[in-house]
């Protein structure tokens, strides 16, 4: 039998007054797999995290973490959850400095090292935007 997916956002839909943010969107992540979600402004990607990471509220849809129902009601709870996420703005991809990329690194053996988990989903999070401030500077 297959294992279930890390993550599963089923049919998630997100109004918002006079617009529909998320219209029955469907996203599965298994372990091990690495994603970015793209899209012009506007096309919901901030939402969607949001609503994983519980800052938002889904109108409608269902989420499911290793295949159990997930509930969450605040950031706290999708933390406890081993859920979090990080965004690299583009702007400062140009001007970031070897610093700024070793305190990224810091940052992630922090949350690797906190309670002696941490959610796939961040870590990957960190790593793309990482190897893309990495590429980067070796660009320059």
């Amino acid at each position: 039998m297959d294992r279930p997916y890390a993550i599963e956002m089923l049919h998630i839909t997100k109004r918002f007054p006079g617009i529909i943010a998320n219209d029955d969107i469907t996203l599965q992540l298994k372990k091990g797999e690495i994603h970015a979600l793209l899209g012009e402004n506007g096309a919901g990607k901030s939402t969607l995290i949001k609503i994983l990471t519980c800052v938002e509220r889904m109108t409608q849809g269902a989420i499911t973490l290793d295949g159990a129902p997930f509930h969450g009601k605040s950031v706290r709870d999708a933390m406890d959850a081993g859920i979090d996420w990080s965004q690299v703005p583009v702007y400062l991809v140009g001007v970031i400095t070897a610093a700024v990329v070793g305190y990224l690194c810091i940052r992630l053996l922090k949350m690797i090292a906190d309670k002696g988990k941490f959610g796939f989903f961040a870590y990957y999070c960190w790593a793309v935007g990482l190897l893309t401030l990495i590429l980067t500077i070796i660009k320059k």
